[in-house]
């Protein structure tokens, strides 16, 4: 019986820990394809702002090659595809990657303060440049693109030419 007492509480410690957090539950699948006039458009994050609530939960994912993004919700350090019913604002951002010339090194705050500030400024053009995302659609305060997910398959384009 004293075996049952203590083995008990700690079987219900562990299944409880390895539960799917309640927020993770009843998700949707969303899948959005972003294209600059019908060119699909890689390594853009893709997130969903909910109108109605401020979470943790996030709900973003990045464009693979094909510009198609497979929204997956995240909480604490659990992730599952799909999204929460709801209303959403779409925010994009590009993540563009820098050439080698262009990274930042640690070592080079050992350099002339001119020369640092030289290349932060060759680094910002150049992402400036690249960014070929809207200003307006990089905010959920400024994006006009909504989606309501429900609950089927939710699909979305987005072709940023028309923002």
């Amino acid at each position: 019986m004293r075996y049952f007492i203590v083995v008990l509480p700690l079987l219900l410690l562990f299944v409880g820990c390895s539960q799917t957090p309640p927020e993770l539950r009843n998700l949707h699948p969303v899948t959005i394809t972003v294209t600059d006039q019908g060119k699909p458009i890689e390594n853009v994050l893709v997130s969903l702002v909910n109108k109605q609530e401020q979470s943790l939960r996030g709900c973003s994912a990045a464009t693979n090659k094909q510009g198609v993004a497979v929204i997956v919700t995240s909480v604490r350090d659990k992730s599952v595809s799909g999204a929460a019913a709801g209303e959403y604002k779409v925010v994009l951002m590009r993540n563009v990657p820098l050439p080698e010339d262009l990274q930042f090194y640690p070592q080079e705050t050992t350099l002339p303060e001119a020369e640092q500030e030289a290349k932060a400024a060759k680094r910002n053009a150049f992402i400036e440049k690249n960014n070929i995302i809207p200003q307006n659609l990089q905010s959920s305060e400024t994006s006009p693109i909504d989606l309501t997910v429900e609950g089927k398959n939710c699909l979305l384009t987005i072709d940023i030419s028309k923002y």
